[in-house]
Protein backbone atom coordinates (compact mmCIF):
# COMPACT_ATOMS: atom_id res chain seq x y z
CA UNK A 1 0.00 0.00 0.00
CA UNK A 2 2.79 2.60 0.33
CA UNK A 3 2.74 3.06 -3.41
CA UNK A 4 -0.97 4.21 -3.11
CA UNK A 5 0.04 6.33 -0.11
CA UNK A 6 2.49 7.79 -2.30
CA UNK A 7 0.30 8.79 -5.12
CA UNK A 8 -1.73 10.09 -3.20
CA UNK A 9 0.84 12.41 -0.96
CA UNK A 10 1.95 13.58 -4.38
CA UNK A 11 1.07 17.25 -4.75
CA UNK A 12 1.88 17.27 -8.57
CA UNK A 13 -1.25 15.83 -9.97
CA UNK A 14 -1.15 13.60 -12.99
CA UNK A 15 -3.50 14.74 -15.23
CA UNK A 16 -5.52 17.24 -13.31
CA UNK A 17 -9.01 17.77 -12.81
CA UNK A 18 -10.27 21.16 -13.49
CA UNK A 19 -14.10 21.15 -12.62
CA UNK A 20 -16.58 20.20 -9.95
CA UNK A 21 -18.29 17.40 -11.85
CA UNK A 22 -16.80 14.48 -14.44
CA UNK A 23 -19.62 15.73 -16.58
CA UNK A 24 -20.87 19.10 -16.16
CA UNK A 25 -23.25 18.73 -19.29
CA UNK A 26 -25.54 15.75 -17.23
CA UNK A 27 -26.20 17.52 -13.69
CA UNK A 28 -28.30 14.56 -12.95
CA UNK A 29 -24.98 12.16 -12.49
CA UNK A 30 -23.53 13.92 -9.71
CA UNK A 31 -20.72 12.16 -10.55
CA UNK A 32 -17.84 14.40 -8.48
CA UNK A 33 -14.25 14.89 -11.32
CA UNK A 34 -11.39 12.56 -10.34
CA UNK A 35 -7.60 13.01 -10.99
CA UNK A 36 -5.75 10.88 -12.95
CA UNK A 37 -4.05 9.43 -9.70
CA UNK A 38 -7.22 7.57 -8.93
CA UNK A 39 -6.59 5.97 -12.31
CA UNK A 40 -3.28 4.61 -11.26
CA UNK A 41 -4.87 3.63 -8.08
CA UNK A 42 -7.33 1.48 -10.30
CA UNK A 43 -4.45 0.02 -12.27
CA UNK A 44 -2.10 -0.55 -9.28
CA UNK A 45 -4.79 -1.91 -7.54
CA UNK A 46 -7.16 -4.46 -10.67
CA UNK A 47 -4.57 -7.08 -10.83
CA UNK A 48 -4.54 -7.88 -6.75
CA UNK A 49 -8.41 -7.76 -7.01
CA UNK A 50 -8.48 -9.98 -9.91
CA UNK A 51 -6.37 -12.96 -9.14
CA UNK A 52 -8.45 -12.72 -5.46
CA UNK A 53 -11.54 -13.31 -7.52
CA UNK A 54 -10.03 -15.77 -9.45
CA UNK A 55 -8.95 -17.71 -6.06
CA UNK A 56 -12.24 -17.43 -4.39
CA UNK A 57 -14.04 -18.87 -7.67
CA UNK A 58 -11.56 -21.57 -7.59
CA UNK A 59 -11.84 -22.72 -4.35
CA UNK A 60 -15.78 -22.19 -4.70
CA UNK A 61 -15.70 -25.25 -7.51
CA UNK A 62 -13.43 -27.25 -5.55
CA UNK A 63 -15.91 -27.18 -2.43
CA UNK A 64 -18.74 -27.47 -4.33
CA UNK A 65 -17.64 -30.31 -6.65
CA UNK A 66 -15.93 -32.23 -3.55
CA UNK A 67 -19.77 -31.43 -1.96
CA UNK A 68 -21.70 -33.28 -4.85
CA UNK A 69 -19.26 -36.23 -5.07
CA UNK A 70 -19.26 -36.29 -1.52
CA UNK A 71 -23.94 -36.45 -1.87
CA UNK A 72 -23.64 -38.64 -4.57
CA UNK A 73 -21.69 -40.90 -2.92
CA UNK A 74 -24.26 -41.21 0.18
CA UNK A 75 -27.12 -41.15 -2.43
CA UNK A 76 -26.35 -44.51 -4.07
CA UNK A 77 -28.15 -47.25 -3.13
CA UNK A 78 -25.92 -50.56 -2.18
CA UNK A 79 -25.83 -53.85 -3.83
CA UNK A 80 -26.57 -55.68 -0.47
CA UNK A 81 -29.36 -53.50 0.15
CA UNK A 82 -31.65 -55.36 -2.41
CA UNK A 83 -31.11 -58.78 -2.38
Amino acid sequence: MDPIHLLLDNPDLWLPCKRALLFPMLPVLRIPCIDGVWLLIVIRLFPSALVSFVDLAVAYQVCISNHMLGAWAIDKPSSSQGA
